[in-house]
């Protein structure tokens, strides 16, 4: 089969787990044996990080270069630039990484992250100025006509049958993947005296600046530990998204500038080792279905606190500390007794093990067993 991947934005290393995703499974489909072949159709400004091989071919899309070979204008009005390309390859199906809008007339499979904007549509990055609105009429449009739709677990399963109307057999279940960074990549420990950190003296959050990861119930909870004669830093790592300036008003209205350190966006030898130097990771997003940091600070024998939503339940089974989002309170406590008591080295064995358990090639092999499974109908109508 002639397999075309879109992405109508190659993501980049600031946008987080969206690139982290994206980029592991590039990697890993280029280094797989496939018999199928696949074209990456790509829009980017900046320069692409990945190389052909022999069965995956890269193909930038709005570049000068590529519009000189699209015919003319009309066309390209007419038909779109990416119906042009799959028309051109003489493309069987279309798959992609992430929601996208697309409007073309071969089978789709369409891999849906969360469903934000209807499971917390009062957080502002999901709802305000019509980004429900637009977002809600992609996701109608993709959902409804797609082949399968991917998701990373059954909450998010039973979300896209009950939110879209879908048939169970047409949502496709691929848990997400624990980057491969994790496993070959060495930790870069002048972070640690560079934020002025003490082994087991911190807890750490890399997540992007949105409101509904949460930061302010983390920053809380220092509060509350601070007042009980704790003395605890937290890190939080990422890129602003509207939310840090807000974030950085609280934390000197409490007075604890001292304790949250506001690291920026690092690198993956940074984050390896402050996972490696951390009292624990804390997960305080109200978004699932699944995340990936929780995956990354098992695989590295970190203790994890997450918070306590349905997907995450069912991604991380029991095999981490689990809170109310709502609840700093609770939030101390959990993280208290990590502190007198240890992490149970149960869960770090089996943390570990589930870790290894979502792995690339795990999702690289159910991704493609997934297209064999529909060679089949294809067949009915095309030479593959």
């Amino acid at each position: 089969m002639k397999i075309a991947i879109y992405i109508s934005k190659m993501q980049v290393p600031t946008a987080g787990g969206g690139y982290t995703f994206m980029s592991t499974f590039l990697n890993a489909l280029i280094n797989s044996k496939s018999r199928h072949q696949f074209y990456v159709f790509y829009q980017a400004e900046c320069s692409l990080l990945f190389n052909d091989s022999e069965r995956v071919k890269f193909i930038r899309l709005g570049s000068q270069e590529t519009h000189k070979r699209v015919l003319f204008w009309k066309i390209r009005k007419k038909k779109g630039l990416l119906k042009h390309f799959l028309e051109k390859y003489n493309i069987d199906v279309l798959y992609t990484l992430c929601p996208e809008y697309i409007d073309v007339d071969c089978p789709t499979f369409i891999t849906v992250w969360d469903y934000g904007h209807k499971d917390i549509p009062y957080f502002p990055e999901v709802s305000a100025n019509g980004i429900f609105k637009n977002r809600e009429l992609m996701y109608k449009h993709i959902i409804s006509k797609a082949s399968k739709v991917i998701v990373g677990n059954l909450d998010a399963k039973i979300k896209t049958c009950n939110y879209y109307g879908l048939s169970e057999d047409k949502v496709f279940i691929n848990s997400l993947p624990t980057p491969d960074y994790i496993f070959n990549t060495e930790a870069d420990d002048k972070i640690i005296k560079n934020l002025n950190l003490t082994k087991n003296e911190f807890i750490f959050y890399p997540a992007q600046f949105w409101a509904h990861k949460n930061h302010i119930r983390i920053i809380k909870t220092i509060k509350i530990l601070k007042e009980r004669g704790i003395n605890l830093k937290a890190v939080f790592s990422g890129s602003d998204k509207g939310n840090l300036n807000y974030l950085k008003q609280k934390v000197k209205e409490f007075d604890l500038e001292k304790e949250i350190v506001f690291a920026g966006f690092i690198t993956k030898e940074q984050i390896i080792a402050l996972y490696k130097n951390t009292l624990a990771l804390v997960y305080a997003s109200f978004l699932g279905p699944d995340n990936l940091p929780p995956l990354e600070a098992m695989a590295l024998d970190c203790p994890v606190i997450v918070s306590d939503i349905s997907g995450h339940r069912i991604q991380l089974k029991d095999n981490c500390i689990f809170f109310n989002p709502l609840d700093e309170k609770e939030l101390a406590e959990k993280i208290i007794s990590i502190k007198n008591n240890g992490y149970s080295k149960d869960l770090i064995k089996s943390g570990k093990e589930l870790a290894l358990i979502y792995s690339t090639e795990n999702y690289l092999k159910n991704t493609i067993e997934m297209f064999d499974n529909f060679e089949p109908i294809l067949e009915c109508w095309r030479h593959v």
